[in-house]
């Protein structure tokens, strides 16, 4: 679970900007529409299209805060799960 957090968050950032990438690399000559992939999670009451770079930006955030948290708390277990499995071992 801890390495899907670490290698899934950069390619979950990544997934947004992804077209705006191949737009200026590939220079398509076409207007592409800011829709919102995966901010459907929160209702923002703003006009998405106006604010989709902050939203993006929040949407970041939140992400690796949630992800940090996650691969935080992980360690933590682990690190309760060996202090445990040595104090029975030297209790025994």
């Amino acid at each position: 679970m801890l390495v899907f957090a670490a290698c899934g968050v950069p390619i979950y950032l990544f997934v947004p900007i992804w077209p705006r990438t191949l737009d200026v690399i590939l220079a398509i000559n076409n207007s592409q529409s800011r829709s919102a992939v995966i901010y459907t999670a929160t209702e923002y009451f703003v006009n998405q299209e106006n604010f989709s770079f902050l939203i993006l930006l929040h949407t970041n955030a939140a992400s690796c805060i949630g992800a940090t948290a996650m691969v935080a708390i992980g360690t933590m277990l682990i690190a309760y799960l060996n202090h445990i499995c040595g104090m029975f071992s030297i209790a025994r």
